[in-house]
């Protein structure tokens, strides 16, 4: 059985493991959000057709509920890491590249 200063180590030791794995999970999501963009910018129909062509619209409006459901997604990824960010005071700023995909969707 463990004693307390025992105990207290592996509590410790168990912080310091979830907090540098929700630091990873941050720094993993913020890659995700810049390559979201990018793929955003890469990929959204910012520009019409002259020509009215169904097929076209098609794909636009699909790719359109592709980058909502992307933003949906990281809004609720960025919701469930919000617990492990408030316990360790964790300081992150806004994620600006979701943001602008979100606006312009």
């Amino acid at each position: 059985m463990l004693g307390m200063n025992e105990a207290k180590d592996v509590l410790r030791k168990c912080q310091g493991d979830f907090k540098l794995s929700m630091e990873e999970s941050i720094e993993e999501f913020k890659r995700e959000v810049v390559e979201n963009k990018e793929n955003f910018k890469a990929r959204a129909p910012f520009a019409t057709t002259k020509e009215f062509e169904e097929d076209n619209n098609k794909k636009a409006f699909d790719t359109i509920a592709h980058f909502q459901q992307e933003c949906k997604m990281m809004r609720e990824k960025e919701d469930e890491m919000q617990f492990g960010i408030e316990i360790f005071s964790i300081e992150i700023s806004g994620y600006d590249e979701l943001d602008l995909v979100e606006k312009q969707n």
